[in-house]
């Protein structure tokens, strides 16, 4: 089962209410999200994260990177690279570990420069 799938859960349960009534209210398929929990599909397209989002009033980048009450990150929680890439590269074309590379590169060079602040 996706980590996604688990977040859609989880927001599903607060609202008190079934994945099936989420998708029917946002307008998504049920087969997406049952794709999603049989791991036979790692993440949604767009227009059905928008969906989503917009349902729970959330952003898309919140709900792909939803923290429970702000625990914190451990290696098991993070997402894999597979949903790293499609963050950053917004799922589009082919997505290779060189590119995959610079921008990991790149937000380390960040990261240092706002050290040293």
């Amino acid at each position: 089962m996706s980590e996604l799938y688990k977040r859609i859960d989880a927001l599903c349960q607060k609202e008190g209410i079934t994945i099936t009534e989420m998708c029917r209210r946002a307008g998504v398929p049920r087969a997406n999200l049952t794709e999603l929990k049989m791991g036979r599909q790692r993440t949604l397209g767009m227009t059905a994260l928008e969906r989503i989002s917009k349902y729970f009033k959330v952003s898309v980048g919140s709900l792909i990177h939803f923290e429970a009450e702000k625990a914190p990150v451990s290696e098991e929680t993070w997402a894999s690279n597979d949903d790293l890439k499609f963050a950053l590269f917004g799922g589009g074309g082919e997505i290779t570990d060189e590119m995959f590379e610079e921008v990991k590169a790149f937000a380390q060079w960040v990261k240092a420069r706002n050290n040293g602040k």
